[in-house]
């Protein structure tokens, strides 16, 4: 269960701006992933890095879920990247939630706020995308997308990942296009 203070939404301007909330958002996703990503990601490469993290923010793209800690001062807990890729479609992702917050419906509220926000600007589809191993099967990515198809999501394509990135990986990795038409 969630405290009931626990708010999804995009970062405020002044958030943005902030090197602690970009580094903490950094934090999050790097820490999500490195876990999540087990055996995918090639020694001493990370998946994300505050100059990316803080363009995001410069483009409002930034999705937090926030509580406030005992101190009253805002802890983020999870977080997630939202952006229009047209009129009619609105990716999501990374998405990542702290391990004390998982299993309790915050990663669905965190792909809800990104459903919203697509209906709110008139687009008609959510997407996302997710890096799999081409040659192995992967348990965590399997699981994954479950979750996603359990959340109304289908597939739309498998892709080789760009030949620049292959060399952040352990072998050939492909991403795996799932939209929902809202």
């Amino acid at each position: 269960m969630h405290p009931p203070d626990l708010q999804v939404r995009l970062l405020t301007a002044d958030e943005t701006r902030d090197p602690q909330v970009i580094s903490c958002c950094v934090k999050i996703i790097n820490d999500v992933y490195r876990e999540a990503e087990e055996g995918i990601w090639r020694p001493g490469i990370v998946r994300m890095d505050e100059p990316e993290m803080k363009r995001w923010c410069d483009a409002n793209e930034v999705c937090v879920a926030v509580t406030n800690s005992d101190n009253q001062q805002l802890k983020i807990v999870g977080v997630m990247r939202v952006r229009k890729l047209s009129e009619r479609e609105v990716e999501f992702g990374p998405l990542a939630v702290l391990p004390a917050h998982r299993r309790g419906g915050l990663g669905r509220r965190l792909v809800e706020y990104a459903e919203n926000l697509a209906k709110s600007t008139g687009a008609g589809r959510t997407s996302m995308r997710m890096l799999i191993p081409r040659t192995r099967p992967h348990e965590g990515k399997q699981v994954l997308r479950k979750w996603y198809e359990a959340q109304g999501y289908r597939f739309v394509q498998q892709k080789p990942v760009a030949p620049s990135m292959e060399h952040r990986y352990d072998g050939p990795h492909d991403f795996v296009e799932m939209a929902k038409g809202l």
